[in-house]
């Protein structure tokens, strides 16, 4: 709650999800599937109605275990081999980059 807070109120950035939001807002169990769908979900937020970006840059916030190239989904479990694969950054990125018929969302800045 107080990376929301500081990204919210402090520096007025825009963050999803919000409150109203009854799926996501709040969520503390995330499955690697359910990261999936969050982002190919709410990649579309960063578009205006006329299909032109309307922010400069990306910033995911993620508060949990991680390891070096990706973090750790609630159902990760080393012991599973179901359940033993990170959700990797780079992954991610595809994520917000895929989908796109021109490719828009490459033109955002990646840290």
């Amino acid at each position: 709650e107080n990376y929301r807070e500081l990204w919210k109120n402090v520096y007025n950035y825009d963050v999803i999800p919000d409150n109203g939001d009854g799926k996501w807002f709040n969520k503390k169990w995330w499955s690697y599937d359910e990261i999936e769908q969050f982002v190919i979900k709410n990649r579309f937020k960063l578009l205006d109605l006329d299909g032109t970006l309307k922010y400069d840059a990306l910033i995911i916030t993620i508060n949990g275990h991680g390891l070096r190239d990706g973090i750790m989904p609630s159902d990760f479990d080393d012991n599973d081999d179901d359940n033993d694969v990170p959700v990797r950054y780079d992954f991610l990125q595809n994520l917000v980059d895929s989908g796109w018929e021109n490719g828009i969302a490459s033109n955002i800045p990646r840290v």
